[in-house]
């Protein structure tokens, strides 16, 4: 018998499990596997109403993110089952649920994007790595601190993630914490941690907003040099900083700016 014959043999099929029941009226969503007249059954930690079920498609009728879940578990048992034909292998319940849940061991999102901090720092970019750090941050807090998957991480959340940023930040420091996040979903996608139909940002548009130019004053400039700051501190050195590389734009468009003049560092 060749491994073709074999992986032809089992079969599965996810189903709305109406045998149970939970107290909002929804069922399970299953995975159904059958293999010689023997059935067994694999929650996918999904729900549905029969109103809202696809019974001959087994699919969601309207939910898009749902639908995104359920490729993904159809392509990790279709996975499964070739792994077990290619390596010659006869089919057994038991080596199945060992390669299917293992193969679709589920990963932390925030976990991952620390990790992915992680690796900057190594690098040394430590820059990129704080910012990707705040963005972190804000997330967990817009999460009150609870840890998802990345196959939770969806249009509508990023849509009430957005909503949670405006009411706190402007709209580029929003984007700021976006893109970190997308930036995130993409290094996950690159290396195979998850499949592209989970990508949330397809659809999503990261807005932005021309920066508003603040210009300052000659009195605020003058107030600048004057403050008596103690010599040799860092705000003493970033004081004057400051003013040399301001001195060097002003003269980039004056010969001899005249009240400039009265200015020196010391």
């Amino acid at each position: 018998q060749n491994a073709m014959t074999k992986i032809k043999i089992p079969r599965y099929k996810i189903i709305l499990f109406k045998s149970k029941t939970l107290s909002n009226g929804d069922h399970p969503i299953m995975l159904r596997v059958t293999y010689q007249r023997i059935r067994k059954y694999y929650s996918l930690k999904l729900y549905s109403s029969p109103e809202k079920w696809n019974e001959g498609l087994g699919l969601f009728n309207r939910n898009k993110e749902g639908k995104v879940k359920l490729s993904h578990f159809e392509r990790r048992a279709d996975k499964t089952l070739r792994t077990m034909g290619d390596n010659d292998q006869e089919f057994s319940f038991a080596k199945f649920e060992e390669l299917f849940f293992k193969s679709s061991k589920p990963v932390r999102f925030f976990d991952y994007w620390e990790n992915v901090i992680e690796s900057l720092k190594e690098e040394n970019r430590i820059g990129t790595a704080a910012s990707y750090n705040d963005a972190l941050r804000s997330f967990k807090k817009f999460q009150k601190n609870r840890d998802l998957l990345f196959t939770d991480v969806y249009y509508k959340l990023l849509e009430r993630y957005r909503k949670y940023l405006k009411a706190r930040h402007s709209v580029n420091t929003s984007g700021i914490y976006l893109r970190s996040m997308r930036v995130i979903c993409n290094h996950a996608i690159k290396n195979k941690i998850i499949d592209k139909d989970l990508y949330p940002f397809e659809q999503f548009k990261i807005k932005t907003e021309e920066t508003v130019k603040r210009a300052l004053r000659k009195s605020d400039i003058e107030k600048i040099h004057s403050m008596k700051i103690e010599k040799g501190t860092k705000l003493w050195h970033s004081r004057n900083f400051f003013l040399f590389g301001y001195l060097l734009r002003i003269s980039i468009y004056f010969t001899r700016p005249y009240w400039l003049l009265k200015i020196t560092l010391s």
